[in-house]
């Protein structure tokens, strides 16, 4: 295998699938001839990309979620085994416009076909030829059409864009899917592409693609792109139990980010120190006696509350109890 100095490729804006349906998607069609370093043109090594397919598609859909969510403002729902869906339309309107996935589904339920090939075989079968364009006033219209036919609602729930900084409702991942993401590698463990998959997931309202980028550099260092990224431990890009107690979801910004991994850092630090094994459970009322404190860790005490009480101020984050910090014993 030979380094290349880079890939020819055209990519290519979709609105609608092959039904006529809204869908928004991209297709990037890469010509099988590279420029290696060597000077020479030869065929493209297939492996790597079919290595990271499903970690491109979760920087894809995330940064098409950013880009949405930052233009017009809808937010998105973490619907299970989907990349989301846009918060406040009716069930019924996804129906009458996900008529490719009516169709896949319903070649399957007829021929008994249950497996993941079997829906690819449905795709392909029931995929209708392509017909002539029209233009895009004409599709808008013939959308409100059927969307007055079927009669859902549409109840579209808006944000301000973007959060701001400092503000509680500022964009986090949600970290049950990105453990979930990460629980059903087939090895038990997170390499590189792992990781930017589940940053993509977990992103529900989206995260560009460059922020993507720099949220898994701060858990999982740059590796030789290829197939045989080095498996690493799956905790060792899961925050811990007391980390999301004390500092609550990591944020999707980079720079907050790497505060929230700072004052995770200082936290593991003192409970180093000073022998824990865990925090305390939750609904123990604890309260610390600081005067009977030795003045070395009284002193590392006040410390480390501060440190995570600024950054919590900062991340917009509530101040937990003695408790949920684990400071208490």
């Amino acid at each position: 295998v030979v380094p290349t100095t880079g890939i020819v490729a055209g990519c290519f804006v979709h609105a609608v699938n092959r039904n006529g349906d809204p869908h928004l998607h991209s297709h990037v069609v890469m010509a099988n001839v590279v420029h290696g370093r060597d000077g020479r043109w030869s065929a493209c090594d297939r492996r790597g990309l079919e290595a990271h397919r499903r970690a491109a598609i979760a920087v894809y859909e995330a940064h098409l979620r950013n880009g949405l969510t930052a233009a017009l403002g809808v937010r998105w729902s973490g619907a299970p085994g989907r990349s989301g869906e846009i918060v406040g339309v009716a069930p019924e309107l996804v129906g009458t416009f996900s008529t490719r996935s009516a169709d896949i589904r319903q070649h399957g339920h007829e021929v008994g076909a249950r497996s993941g090939r079997g829906a690819r075989i449905a795709a392909s079968v029931t995929r209708p030829a392509k017909a002539a364009g029209s233009s895009y006033a004409e599709a808008v219209a013939e959308w409100e059409r059927r969307a007055r036919a079927c009669h859902g609602q549409l109840g579209l729930e808006l944000g301000p864009g973007r959060p701001g900084r400092g503000t509680p409702d500022r964009a986090r991942l949600d970290e049950h899917r990105f453990a979930g993401v990460l629980s059903l590698t087939p090895h038990g463990g997170a390499r590189r592409r792992d990781a930017v998959e589940a940053f993509g997931r977990a992103a529900t309202d989206g995260v560009a693609a460059g922020s993507l980028e720099r949220l898994v550099d701060h858990w999982v260092p740059q590796d030789a792109p290829g197939v045989a990224e080095p498996i690493r431990p799956r905790r060792s890009v899961l925050p811990a139990a007391h980390h999301l107690r004390t500092l609550g979801p990591r944020p999707l910004d980079p720079d907050d980010h790497a505060l929230w991994l700072g004052a995770a850092r200082a936290l593991d630090a003192y409970r180093d120190r000073w022998g824990f094994d865990g925090a305390p459970a939750l609904g123990r009322a604890v309260t610390p006696d600081l005067a009977s404190m030795p003045t070395e860790r009284l002193v590392d005490h006040v410390r480390t509350e501060q440190l995570l009480g600024a950054v919590r101020a900062r991340l917009g984050q509530r101040a937990p109890t003695g408790v949920e910090l684990g400071l208490d014993r």
